[in-house]
């Protein structure tokens, strides 16, 4: 083949396609809690109605936030992961 381009189909092997990647940036500096607050809410055997009713939300709202759809205020982030997950938030500055 001497060098000729050929266009078809490949596959990456999993550990390939990771040390190739690279990380996406959230812009506007936005920050996304979902995928710790759903995995603290199942390690807690919580559903999301029970979490939605701990905290004075809906099931759709936080449904939402673990998807990263939305982004939630920091008074009731603080309500989902003291109250609803029983769990210390802390807040760090420069």
């Amino acid at each position: 083949m001497g060098g000729d381009k050929i266009n078809g189909a490949y596959e990456l092997s999993p550990d390939i396609l990771y040390k190739n990647s690279q990380t996406i940036q959230q812009p506007d500096n936005r920050f996304f809690f979902g995928s710790i607050i759903k995995d603290t809410r199942i390690k807690k055997g919580l559903s999301q109605q029970e979490l939605a009713t701990l905290t004075g939300t809906s099931k759709t709202y936080i449904s939402r936030i673990e998807n990263n759809l939305i982004e939630t205020e920091f008074s009731t982030l603080y309500k989902i992961v003291e109250i609803g997950l029983g769990k210390t938030m802390k807040v760090q500055g420069n």
